[in-house]
């Protein structure tokens, strides 16, 4: 028997099949979530602090394409025939696997938006380039020690 449940928020889609003992979590986000998490940090941490910023606008649109993610991640849980099917953490452990997905994601592109202001601010000014490292290392520091449970 086939079934399909939804999280509360909705941004996970849950497919049940008992018949194959198998759980599928399909996460839906937004092809713009590397982008708008450093837009957001960036005006956090740099434009509240007063400080001077490279070029007239910091915008990524021109790099859009190349920062954008995914608008699905999925990830399987299967059931070996020797254990008792549990659809709870059958659950668990599909959103797990396809958090996985969407932070490894998420970490590369990041990466690609620190590289992009590694560029900008070695041709500028060392005291920025030195800030702007640390926040996106941060950034990329926050994905991988994030809880995906």
């Amino acid at each position: 028997m086939q079934s399909i449940e939804y999280s509360k928020s909705g941004n996970v889609v849950y497919h049940i099949d008992s018949d194959k003992r198998t759980v599928t979590a399909k996460i839906r986000c937004s092809p713009n979530d590397a982008q708008d998490l450093f837009d957001s940090q960036l005006n956090k941490h740099i434009f509240g602090t007063g400080l001077a910023v490279v070029g007239d606008q910091w915008t990524f649109d021109y790099c859009a394409d190349r920062v954008a993610i995914n608008k699905e991640y999925v990830g399987k849980a299967k059931c070996h025939s020797d254990d008792e099917f549990d659809i709870d953490f059958g659950k668990k452990l599909a959103l797990i696997r396809a958090k996985e997905k969407y932070l490894a994601a998420m970490e590369k592109k990041l990466a690609t938006i620190r590289d992009w202001i590694y560029g900008l601010t070695k041709r500028t000014d060392k005291i920025y380039y030195d800030q702007y490292r640390k926040l996106i290392e941060n950034r990329i520091e926050l994905f991988r020690t994030q809880k995906v449970v």
